[in-house]
């Protein structure tokens, strides 16, 4: 019994630890939801139908519109926006909503991650639509792992995936055998700031896929 009651007494305290996150808005302050995406809608649509909403929420909205298609996002998905949990916005204040446009080429339907550090870490492909900027300290190897085209193209259609860097910031790094889905990678050799132009080949052609930008520090 005696441990019955530690156990509950000890469950009710982190309920009520929840519990005290959470809080009423303020007077004048109001829930603002992300439109979703409409199947098949398209980048035009979804952007029209997301600006008139926020609009009507008295917000200032502007949205823009980037080629890129995946798995997760087609045309008329979200891809970002500065509407993030907790933040509180004035009448007026400006609101950012990037939405995902037709693809012009196959290099917009490569989706890969940028990973780096001497963990796990990761950005998503989508990430860097909004910002192509990743930072690492001399030392710090950046591995860049592509998912697959979209599916239009077929899921095991890959490509070749390259880049040309400009030697002395970075050095490339052999791709181990344990990291089946990396095609790139390198070591930060020396602090400086690079432009790292990715293109995928598919079936004798190349396409640019995104422009990143490598800043190493000390």
């Amino acid at each position: 019994m005696h441990a019955s009651a530690v156990t509950e007494a000890a469950a009710r305290d982190r309920v009520a630890a929840v519990l005290d996150t959470f809080g009423e808005l303020g007077d004048g302050l109001a829930h603002v939801p992300i439109p979703p995406s409409v199947p098949e809608e398209g980048a035009a649509g979804a952007s029209e139908r997301i600006a008139t909403a926020l609009r009507d929420l008295g917000l200032r909205p502007r949205v823009q519109t980037v080629p890129f298609e995946s798995r997760h996002v087609r045309p008329g998905g979200t891809l970002w926006t500065s509407l993030q949990p907790g933040i509180v916005l004035e009448p007026g204040a400006p609101v950012e909503v990037w939405v995902a446009s037709e693809p012009r080429s196959p290099g917009d339907q490569v989706e890969f991650r940028v990973m780096h550090g001497p963990g796990p870490a990761a950005s998503s492909r989508i990430d860097l639509v909004v910002d192509p900027v990743v930072r690492l300290r001399v030392g710090e190897r950046i591995r860049i792992a592509t998912g697959y085209m979209a599916q239009l193209l077929g899921p095991t259609t890959l490509g070749t995936l390259d880049a040309e860097v400009p030697t002395g910031v970075l050095r490339p790094s052999p791709v181990g055998p344990d990291e089946p889905d990396v095609r790139l990678a390198w070591v930060a050799e020396r602090p400086g700031r690079i432009e790292v132009p990715l293109t995928v080949v598919v079936d004798g052609t190349t396409y640019a896929v995104r422009t990143l930008t490598v800043v190493v520090g000390s």
